[in-house]
């Protein structure tokens, strides 16, 4: 699944499926249109489905704009997708099937698709480093890890994520045009810290490696063509992450600071 130009209201999906059956029969399922959710949940907008000629293995493919009839449900598709390792995502519509000769009936398809979450294990940050003060206030930059187990490619645009040590706040840290692709994804991220407060923690925490907490924000972590999108930036707030940032390192010489 590709989900990509989106808008606070819609997006493009590319979505291809392999449905299997033992049946004996095979009849053509006609083109129709169906509701898609999370399993169980409200859903989240209608989909078109291709005709298909039912047989063991047929591929399912969904190419279109999809306008979001629900974004709050969308956005608890999207917290589900980052928060757990599966996640069930059901196709119901009521499509005319026809089979041989017989004459065409109106069934119901009920379809549930389990798919692989993005459950962020494994993220860390590298190379943190203070820099001279930029123009658009960043003074430490970076690279992040952000692994994607899934079969999904989701671009989240402009990410904003707030970063915290036991509750205090230290500064915020930003990616740029975020597409996030299965795999392994490795970003430039820079970011606004307090230099004060890190060099401070550096006389709390032994050995000067500190927890950092990374989370977002639920009104414009996610913001794509100039517009935030609620749904993505809800599902970013409900994921707080942490890692273990070596202050050391990243302050360095004290002729680095600004």
């Amino acid at each position: 699944m590709v989900i990509s130009e989106p808008t606070p209201n819609s997006f493009h999906v590319d979505q291809q499926q392999v449905i299997w059956t033992d049946s004996v029969f095979h009849p053509t399922i006609y083109s129709f249109n169906a509701s898609v959710g999370l399993l169980g949940a409200a859903a989240f907008g209608v989909a078109t489905i291709p005709q298909l000629k039912s047989r063991d293995g047929v591929e399912v493919h969904v190419d279109q704009r999809l306008d979001l009839t629900d974004v709050s449900a969308f956005g608890d598709f999207a917290t589900a997708v980052m928060q757990n390792e599966y996640v069930d995502l059901n196709v119901y519509g009521k499509p005319d099937l026809k089979q041989g000769a017989l004459p065409k009936i109106t069934v119901t398809y009920n379809h549930t698709a389990t798919m692989k979450g993005m459950f962020l294990k494994g993220f860390s940050l590298s190379g943190m480093h203070l820099t001279t003060k930029a123009s658009d206030g960043t003074n430490t930059q970076g690279q992040v890890l952000i692994p994607n187990p899934s079969v999904m490619t989701i671009s989240l645009g402009n990410v904003t994520l707030d970063l915290s040590v036991n509750g205090t706040a230290i500064g915020e840290s930003y990616i740029q045009d975020l597409v996030l692709k299965p795999g392994n994804n490795t970003f430039d991220m820079r970011a606004k810290v307090d230099q004060l407060a890190i060099i401070g923690m550096m006389k709390k925490y032994p050995g000067t490696v500190v927890p950092v907490d990374i989370t977002g924000s639920e009104t414009n972590s996610s913001v794509y063509d100039g517009q935030a999108l609620s749904y993505f930036s809800r599902a970013l707030a409900s994921n707080k992450l942490r890692v273990d940032l070596n202050i050391t390192e990243v302050v360095g010489s004290s002729s680095s600071l600004s």
